[in-house]
């Protein structure tokens, strides 16, 4: 009897162990809807997109299952990360401010240029200077990153700020309703992927900023336990298989056709 006790126990630590083990494996990554990177999928409500099957990718490669959470307005995710409330986050970009409580790679996994989305009949086809749209009333969100182009000419432009996870979406409508004469955004894919699922796509053009293409990081919280050593794994995955980012973009926008 005393022995089919024991056996019982020994039984119990190793199924108690393997649960530990289980979720140590688990990475908890934050996320905020910015379509088509990142959006909650209607059946199962985990996080999906371009970069949700991107991440998942190289976090098997790197041995552990994706967690998701969310998705957050971005100022609580950016808190999340600060607190380390999650391990890590995506499609994030590169200030100082951030880097005071985030681990980033070397290298980005997507490096987008930047846009402005005005009416389909405003005469502008090419913005060469803040000349072409001096005074222009631009929506964009709430505590997002400012690229050079914004920062260095914001006395020029009145920008309009708003929050919420349907700031893509408002954004476009009150451009197309008058209300905005254009919408910024730091990455070219969002924009026309909304239009396109708001069958506006023949009501607005895309017009790209005059400044260099931005970096878009996969990060980690320096408060999260294990963020260092998920930031060193990442960077060493990322560069072992050599993904390409853009047949991920590409792979969402032909499922909107």
């Amino acid at each position: 009897m005393k022995k089919c006790l024991l056996c019982m126990g020994g039984i119990g630590i190793i199924l108690f162990l393997f649960t530990l083990q289980g979720w140590a494996e688990n990475v908890r990554m934050g996320y905020f809807e910015i379509r088509p990177h990142m959006y909650p999928d209607g059946k199962s409500g985990k996080a999906a997109g371009a970069s949700a099957r991107y991440f998942e990718m190289l976090a098997k490669e790197m041995g552990y299952d994706t967690e998701w959470a969310g998705p957050l307005p971005f100022p609580r995710l950016i808190h999340y990360l600060q607190e380390g409330r999650v391990d890590g986050s995506l499609v994030i970009w590169k200030n100082p401010e951030r880097e005071k409580f985030l681990h980033y790679p070397a290298h980005p996994y997507h490096m987008p240029y930047t846009i402005f989305v005005v009416k389909k009949d405003n005469p502008l086809e090419k913005i060469s200077s803040i000349d072409d749209v001096k005074g222009y009333r631009v929506g964009f969100l709430q505590d997002a990153n400012l690229t050079p182009f914004i920062k260095e000419n914001i006395s020029d432009l009145k920008l309009d700020l708003i929050s919420g996870q349907d700031w893509v979406k408002n954004n476009l409508l009150k451009l197309t309703h008058g209300r905005l004469d254009a919408v910024y955004d730091i990455n070219e894919a969002t924009m026309p992927y909304e239009a396109k699922k708001m069958k506006i796509a023949d009501r607005v053009k895309i017009l790209p900023l005059p400044e260099a293409p931005g970096k878009l990081f996969v990060v980690f919280s320096k408060k999260a336990e294990k963020g260092k050593m998920l930031a060193e794994k990442y960077q060493k995955t990322a560069e072992a298989l050599n993904l390409h980012y853009q047949d991920f973009l590409d792979q969402e926008f032909r499922m909107i056709e």
